[in-house]
């Protein structure tokens, strides 16, 4: 081997070592400051299981009012209540009722970064009905998007969300987004967003929506997640760059709220249906039973 080759090889020997330095003092330093996936037991989670008639009532009056509290708000909905009117009438069968497919439109738009703030309320609002009562501004636009979400929902789909941050799994390995978390059928779209060195999520999601029809960004073909899926940590993963992805098996929902704005309040138990307590509660649908009472109808045919 000549000299040149073995200054070549020597380079990148030590380029390399060097680089796995770097990694190992960079983890070091941020192995104290880590951020854990959790089930962010103080996001408002409600899915407004058998009050959706009651609350569609609430909804136009609470809207009008949250509006004129926040100006981005209202911007937001006004640019979305425009873009639906060039919709097709019927959006190609998937028609869900006005203000529903508003609230997805304006959820989507970029310009208007609405999402970021009502994410961010909706992730960190609240320890208890009061809480919710008093703090949380945005009550209508939470129910539109999640009964937007449960009435498109349903059909079970393999998705994948990027974020640029590093986020590990506890030691429970359970976690929920806390937060109505954007993915996408294409897993590119979702590498874009992890920027090489944050966390990739890989998952298949029964009680997600998709909403490109509805989207700005039809290109990123979205999938919604909402704030009350529970998922397991089945494999963890990160790369010499420093990405991680995270495999994600849905397991169940949870939520600490229902039907909070008409007098819910914070319950001791999850709703889940899996829950204990022997109840039973399905997503979009007005049914909770005890199993036993469904083990009687059962085996009366």
């Amino acid at each position: 081997m000549n000299c040149k080759w073995k200054i070549i090889i020597t380079t990148v020997i030590v380029v390399m070592i060097i680089g796995i330095i770097g990694l190992v003092i960079y983890e070091l330093k941020v192995g104290f400051k880590k951020i854990y996936m959790s089930l962010e037991p103080n996001a408002f989670d409600d899915q407004y299981m058998g009050c959706e008639m009651d609350m569609m009532k609430k909804a136009k009056e609470l809207l009008a009012e949250e509006r004129k509290i926040d100006p981005q708000l209202n911007d937001v909905w006004e640019k979305a209540e425009k873009t639906r009117k060039n919709l097709p009438l019927d959006l190609n069968g998937k028609s869900i009722g006005e203000p529903f497919e508003i609230s997805v439109i304006a959820y989507t738009d970029y310009e208007i970064p609405f999402y970021r703030k009502f994410n961010n309320k909706v992730r960190t609002c609240c320890t208890s009905k009061d809480d919710y009562m008093k703090s949380f501004q945005f009550k209508a636009f939470h129910f539109y998007l999640t009964r937007a979400i449960q009435l498109l929902g349903g059909v079970c789909t393999p998705v994948y969300r990027g974020i640029n941050l590093k986020i590990y799994p506890d030691q429970t390995r359970e976690m929920r987004f806390g937060q109505f978390a954007s993915s996408s059928k294409d897993i590119n779209v979702a590498r874009h967003y992890a920027k090489g060195s944050g966390t990739l999520y890989t998952f298949t999601t029964c009680l997600g929506a998709s909403i490109q029809h509805l989207s700005y960004n039809k290109s990123e073909k979205e999938v919604l997640i909402p704030p009350y899926q529970v998922f397991s940590v089945s494999a963890f993963e990160s790369n010499i760059r420093g990405l991680s992805t995270v495999h994600l098996e849905d397991k169940t929902t949870y939520s600490n709220f229902n039907c909070a704005y008409l007098e819910g309040e914070k319950k001791d138990s999850s709703t889940s249906n899996s829950a204990p307590g022997n109840i039973l509660v399905w997503p979009g649908h007005l049914t909770s039973l005890p199993l036993f009472v469904l083990f009687i109808l059962l085996l009366q045919g």
